[in-house]
């Protein structure tokens, strides 16, 4: 079987071959490096537990014995005359709902809650704070997505605002005294692994001590809420990097044995410096004379010339013959005239 003959390139080709194989691996293991062994991760952010709350209130004024007002109890939404309230009775629901069943934990009380305020230089300053008891603390764990509480208070106003008045008329100060209603709940559920923890506390506010007394604050409260967390995802190597990464390798492989294997050099191409060369030998051989070494031209003032014409111009003026050294290794000659220790020189090079 005959052999295939070698193409023949210069060194200089088949060097340019290897230094692009050489890159091209470099470039094919940082593209199948990162297509086969990274990992990339993706984060997106995901709701697990979405819930809607719903808070509702509502009371009745129950009155002291009086000759003013027929009515024993009062509905919601007037304005009282303070000393004649007795009790107010306070109806409260809470409605706690979820998209998923989990078991629930919570726990809740009803408090009231006094604060007296002191206006000096225009300043507020609380000076009675006070909490009062008015529901044991109350907890269940329950498996539902759903809660309902209902609760009835039966608030004794007429003690509370007793302590108000006694309390401006003794130390002879005159304070600002509101009661909080509020009911304080707190409900935890694990979901997905995550802690979800949901706080509400109402908002009924009503005045102590003074001439008349209204309810203000949130009687209907609805709200919603989520817990949404980070999900990270992760993937393995990828496909157009690897792709990539097999294509550079392969073009890296065909270099190499075009430079290595299926080449080979050609050191009788001839390049233009060495047509150039042989051009100038031929014809001014009768003035050229050839030299073994390199001219020194520490000692003398050089002259470089652009044109090769000049030299055989000044050889001819100053009768003087072209001095010729070659090297092989740089692929360049020179030419040269000596005269009264100046040197006139041209060089051949070879323009890669």
């Amino acid at each position: 079987m005959n052999a295939i003959p070698k193409r023949k390139i210069r060194k200089s080709t088949k060097n340019t071959f290897i230094i692009v194989a050489v890159l091209l691996f470099i470039v094919s293991s940082i593209f199948l490096y990162n297509g086969l062994f990274f990992i990339e991760q993706y984060s997106n952010m995901k709701e697990i537990y979405k819930y809607e709350t719903n808070f509702k209130a509502d009371y009745s004024v129950n009155l002291k014995d009086n000759i003013f007002i027929e009515e024993k109890t009062l509905p919601s939404g007037k304005a009282y005359l303070s000393d004649l309230i007795d009790t107010i009775n306070f109806d409260l629901m809470y409605n706690f709902k979820a998209d998923t069943k989990s078991k629930l934990k919570y726990t809740y009380d009803i408090k009231g809650i006094v604060k007296g305020v002191y206006i000096k230089d225009g300043k507020e300053q609380e000076v009675w704070n006070r909490v009062y008891t008015l529901t044991e603390t109350k907890s269940e764990e329950v498996e539902t997505n759903e809660i309902k509480i209902k609760e009835n208070v039966l608030l004794n106003y007429n003690e509370y605002n007793q302590q108000a008045l006694l309390l401006a008329e003794t130390y002879a100060i005159r304070l600002t005294t509101k009661m909080y209603l509020q009911l304080d709940l707190k409900i935890e559920t694990i979901q997905d692994g995550e802690k979800v923890n949901v706080e509400y506390k109402s908002d009924i506010i009503f005045d102590l001590g003074a001439k008349t007394t209204e309810m203000t604050g949130k009687f209907k409260d609805e709200g919603q809420g989520n817990m949404i967390v980070e999900v990270v995802s992760k993937e393995h190597g990828n496909a157009i990097q690897t792709a990539l990464g097999v294509i550079a390798l392969v073009a890296a492989a065909y270099l190499v044995n075009k430079a290595l294997i299926g080449t080979t050099i050609n050191h009788n191409i001839k390049s233009v410096y060495k047509s150039e060369l042989n051009k100038i030998l031929r014809v001014c051989q009768d003035k050229i004379v050839h030299l073994n070494n390199k001219i020194d031209v520490s000692n003398q003032e050089l002259i470089d010339v652009k044109d090769f014409q000049e030299i055989i111009k000044l050889s001819e003026e100053l009768g003087k013959p072209i001095l010729c050294w070659s090297s092989k290794e740089e692929e360049e000659t020179w030419f040269t005239i000596v005269s009264n220790e100046v040197l006139y020189r041209f060089i051949l090079r070879d323009e890669k």
